[in-house]
């Protein structure tokens, strides 16, 4: 059987926004286990059936061990090394010069608005300022505090989360796509922004790409789709491929600048 011919696409999609990051948490573990265990089809295709053995072990006793988690990466880092080995990216129709791309930043809009952002885990609760960009929580107070006000790296997990109803009930029209579709991303993987990389918004041809880069091997990519939105992609900046062979457009400007910052 030719594996990434009869790949299981779901499957491999919702391990691509899982993992596309370099980042596996237990939360991403327990949701993947969840999903297969709950579809049939997936579990009988491949990539899931090479992982749902271990996680059937997890889902059946919740328990994540150091071991399993440890192989559960591995795994994962093949298909997606598999599937990128298999992607040949065609040419860009356009040739863009990196000294043609706008350098800026995004920053957080502010909402005089206080959520109290619950922890299903924990049963605690922690309050978000939308118009200071703060949280009681203690990863907020840890590091994020000392970034500069409106700066992308104050999000953490819960002011992501309150960010994100904001746009459910309707957030000011002026906010931009890139933001919102950001803050719902981050909210259905349980993240903040990466305070530890660096974030840029690369202006192509009057369209908006956010990236990250920093210690981290994989950079974020978030970038325009159809319907105006916007997705998220993994770039390997050591690897120089993209996660699974899904490229945004305008991809190869981007690996050059990605390449081309210091980690």
């Amino acid at each position: 059987m030719d594996t990434i011919a009869d790949a299981h696409k779901e499957t491999l999609d919702v391990i691509r926004k899982i993992t596309d990051d370099g980042i596996l948490t237990e939360q991403e573990v327990y949701d993947l286990a969840d999903y297969l265990n709950k579809n049939q089809e997936a579990r009988g295709s491949w990539p899931g059936n090479s992982l749902f053995e271990i996680l059937h072990q997890v889902f059946e006793d919740g328990v994540l061990s150091d071991d399993e988690m440890a192989q559960l990466a591995k795994i994962l880092t093949d298909i997606e090394t598999l599937c990128a080995s298999h992607f040949v990216p065609p040419p860009e129709s356009k040739k863009i010069l990196l000294s043609e791309i706008k350098l800026d930043n995004l920053d957080l809009p502010r909402i005089q608005k206080t959520i109290e952002i619950p922890v299903k885990a924990t049963g605690e609760s922690y309050k978000v300022d939308l118009g200071q960009h703060t949280c009681t929580c203690p990863g907020w107070f840890g590091h994020r505090k000392e970034f500069q006000a409106d700066s992308l790296k104050r999000c953490c997990v819960h002011m992501a989360e309150a960010f994100w109803q904001q746009v459910q009930v309707g957030a000011p029209e002026e906010w931009p796509q890139l933001f919102k579709d950001l803050v719902e991303e981050l909210s259905y993987r349980g993240r903040g922004v990466d305070s530890d990389a660096t974030w840029k918004l690369l202006g192509i041809e009057d369209h908006p790409y956010l990236v990250s880069y920093g210690k981290n091997e994989w950079s974020n990519v978030y970038a325009p789709i159809e319907g105006g939105k916007f997705d998220r992609y993994g770039y390997h900046r050591e690897g120089e491929r993209w996660a699974f062979g899904q490229i945004p457009n305008h991809y190869q400007v981007i690996a050059e600048y990605l390449n081309s910052v210091p980690a």
